[in-house]
């Protein structure tokens, strides 16, 4: 098992997310960074929509009561073992007794802790995420906090092997793996946006400005949604009451303020805010990693376009799939 010296600011047990129920309200949740999460699944021999620990903001301490293969994606959060510096976006061994840190986030915001064999929690609805709201899912139905201790599945026999070559081999692998757009966390981004179908319902000043404008990221951004900032509303051509209807990860509302909202893993099932676009699924792990005061520009494209753009991500994630089980099949 593994046992929090220090939950940090926000850290949760998430995976891929509680999908095929949002038609009776069930939000979907799980991990804001899907791919960094999917990446440290690999890199540990695990399936890849086991769960993980999901660190933000770093300043989590895990002290580690049993021999485990480990690794670490996402924010780097400066982590260490035992004092020294820790190896992120690749597996290493830990031994029972020792201690990963986390410092404050250098770059990013979400940091990820995978261990092989996943964690031994109740699934429910087919998924291990916490969905705090609900008090399901995850450690309990909430956040981790400092003192618990969460069990471990056993390693299975090719884990094993690993760890043992690795911990022989003073404790992590060196490789030259390129992760490319899966570990590059900038201060400015742009996202790539589809308009929906209520687009055209703002005026033609605002779905201007909406392209041109720099938008910086509120203290109000959490798991649910990114509020954003920028110096003009953006308004509707004619007030109306909108129906509510489905949304998704990445939709783009714009509530009577006039400052738009992206949703994220925590969002609602549905919305009736007008939604000025969809942020390509391509850009979601950029998204998830904004953090306060960065900013963001916003550029359409079209279906197709996010299409090509999900295609190139996927073949590029199939690259790293198969570079890491020929480098792991070498030691």
């Amino acid at each position: 098992m593994i046992t929090l010296l220090n939950s940090g600011v926000y850290s949760s047990i998430q995976d891929n997310g509680r999908w095929g129920f949002q038609q009776y309200g069930m939000i979907v949740s799980g991990a804001m960074d899907r791919n960094a999460l999917k990446i440290g699944n690999l890199l540990v021999g695990n399936e890849q929509d086991e769960a993980g620990i999901e660190i933000t903001y770093g300043l989590t301490t895990i002290q580690f009561e049993s021999d485990r293969l480990v690794a670490i994606t996402g924010a780097d959060a400066s982590p260490l073992l035992n004092g020294k510096t820790a190896p992120m976006w690749r597996p290493f061994s830990v031994i029972a007794g020792d201690q990963l840190q986390f410092q404050g986030a250098l770059s990013g915001v979400r940091s990820y802790v995978v261990c092989a064999g996943g964690f031994d929690i109740p699934i429910v609805l087919n998924s291990k995420s916490t969905y705090e709201k609900a008090k399901i899912g995850g450690y309990n139905g909430r956040p981790l906090k400092s003192g618990d201790t969460v069990a471990l599945l056993p390693m299975n026999e090719w884990q094993h092997q690993l760890f043992s070559k690795l911990h022989e081999r003073k404790q992590h692998l060196e490789w030259s793996v390129n992760f490319g757009d899966f570990c590059r966390f900038r201060k400015q981004n742009t996202l790539h946006v589809i308009p929906t179908g209520q687009h055209y319902l703002f005026d033609e000043e605002s779905i201007s400005y909406f392209e041109n404008a720099i938008f910086t990221v509120s203290n109000h951004a959490d798991r649910m949604g990114c509020h954003l900032q920028s110096k003009k509303p953006l308004q509707l051509s004619n007030q109306r009451e909108l129906l509510s209807e489905a949304i998704a990860f990445g939709t783009i509302q714009v509530p009577p303020s006039g400052m738009p909202m992206i949703l994220l893993a925590d969002r609602q099932t549905t919305g009736g805010y007008p939604k000025i676009g969809q942020v390509m699924s391509a850009d979601f792990s950029v998204l998830a990693q904004m953090k306060p005061t960065d900013q963001i520009q916003f550029r359409y494209i079209d279906v197709e376009q996010a299409e090509q753009a999900l295609l190139k991500q996927y073949k590029a994630f199939q690259q790293i799939k198969q570079a890491i089980a020929y480098k792991l099949k070498q030691i």
